[in-house]
C-alpha cells in the first residue's frame, strides 16, 4: 500500500479537524433546538392557561348578565376554565407542539 504523501497528509489533517469542528456545531444545535423545544412547551401551556382564563372571565360577566348568584358565576367560571384549559392542551397534544 502506498504511504501518504505530505500534502494528503495535510489534507487528512485538514479534514479531521474539519469533522472535529463539525461535531462541535451539531451538538451545539441539537442542545439548542431542546431549549427551544422546551420553550415551546412552555409557551403552549400558557397559551392554554390564558385561553381558560380569557373563558372563564367571559363566563363569569356573561352570568352575572343574566342574573346569576355569585356562587354560581364561580362555578361557571371554573368550569369554563377548566374545560377550555383542558381542551387547548388536548388539541396542542394533537398537533404535537409539546
Amino acid at each position: 500500500m502506498p504511504t501518504p504523501t505530505t500534502a494528503l497528509r495535510e489534507e487528512i489533517a485538514r479534514l479531521g479537524g474539519d469533522v472535529e469542528r463539525l461535531e462541535r456545531e451539531v451538538a451545539s444545535l441539537e442542545r439548542d433546538a431542546e431549549r427551544l423545544q422546551r420553550r415551546a412547551r412552555i409557551l403552549a401551556i400558557f397559551f392554554g392557561v390564558l385561553v381558560g382564563f380569557a373563558g372563564a372571565l367571559v363566563s363569569i360577566l356573561v352570568c352575572g348578565h343574566y342574573g346569576a348568584t355569585d356562587l354560581e358565576r364561580a362555578a361557571y367560571g371554573g368550569g369554563t376554565f377548566v374545560t377550555l384549559t383542558g381542551l387547548v392542551l388536548y388539541i396542542e397534544e394533537k398537533l404535537q407542539l409539546f
